[in-house]
């Protein structure tokens, strides 16, 4: 299975409608990347924050069920004092990842566990991500 691309998730981000709006302006690519994979393998993944159709915690997460085509599962949310809205077509990708390789490591650990599959499965994830150069 390959990874999906920057160029697919920025296209999908501006060629869609969301129900929900984003409350940062950045997402993370290659935390894309390893979510987007992991769903496609079948892992689930917790829900969404949502307070005032917005996306408190779990921006990543909720692009990545919407690319993928699953149900985004959702947790109300109290909405914070001042809060920010992004439209998704006007959110910076950071190609520069945000995770170490020891908390991508636990990450694939843990996930690799809850479906019953060793975790040499996400070795392209390691590979692909920017802090392993």
């Amino acid at each position: 299975m390959e990874l999906i691309s920057s160029a697919e998730v920025k296209a999908f981000l501006k060629a869609n409608v969301f129900e929900y709006t984003a409350t940062q302006p950045k997402l993370c690519f290659p935390i894309i990347q390893r979510i987007h994979y992991k769903i496609k393998l079948g892992i689930d993944f917790e829900n969404i924050n949502v307070a005032d159709l917005s996306v408190i915690n779990g921006h990543h997460r909720y692009i990545c069920l919407l690319l993928a085509g699953k149900t985004v599962g959702i947790n109300p949310w109290a909405s914070p004092s001042n809060i920010a809205q992004y439209k998704w077509g006007d959110i910076e990708m950071d190609e520069h990842d945000w995770e170490s390789i020891y908390t991508i490591g636990q990450h694939n650990k843990k996930d690799a566990q809850r479906i019953g599959l060793n975790v040499d499965i996400f070795d392209i994830l390691i590979k692909s991500s920017p802090n392993n150069a």
